[in-house]
């Protein structure tokens, strides 16, 4: 019986790990003083986001773009990472998947399209 305990504990130790390590990769550690650096780009576009207000409302996506006139994926690689680091929350839209809309939104890791950001 013991022995199965100290297994349990183990486990237990190891999916305490697991849940912190997921915690942090998405933003919701508590520890809020502690964020990574950003980068230059992300430091860019954090401000155009606070600069069009998102602290207090939602900025369309497509007009950051505009904004900051970025390469796709320049702006694509510091909005998620502004994301993942919970600088930023992204608001899924209901706009197609048609071409013309896809300057307008970001895509997320599981084909979510996102129209909207703000600040939390």
């Amino acid at each position: 019986m013991e022995n199965r305990i100290a297994r349990l504990e183990a486990r237990i130790n190891q999916l305490e790990k697991e849940v912190a390590e997921l915690k942090k990769a998405a933003g919701l550690s508590g520890d809020k003083g502690k964020k990574a650096p950003m980068s230059g780009n992300e430091e860019a576009l954090l401000s155009a986001c606070e600069s069009a207000g998102a602290a207090s409302k939602r900025v369309k996506i497509g007009k950051l773009r505009d904004e900051m006139g970025w390469d796709a994926k320049e702006f694509d690689d510091a909005l998620d990472a502004l994301a993942k680091a919970g600088r930023i929350l992204l608001h899924q839209g209901s706009m197609g998947l048609s071409l013309s809309n896809m300057d307008s939104m970001f895509m997320g890791d599981n084909g979510e399209s996102f129209t909207e950001v703000s600040i939390p």
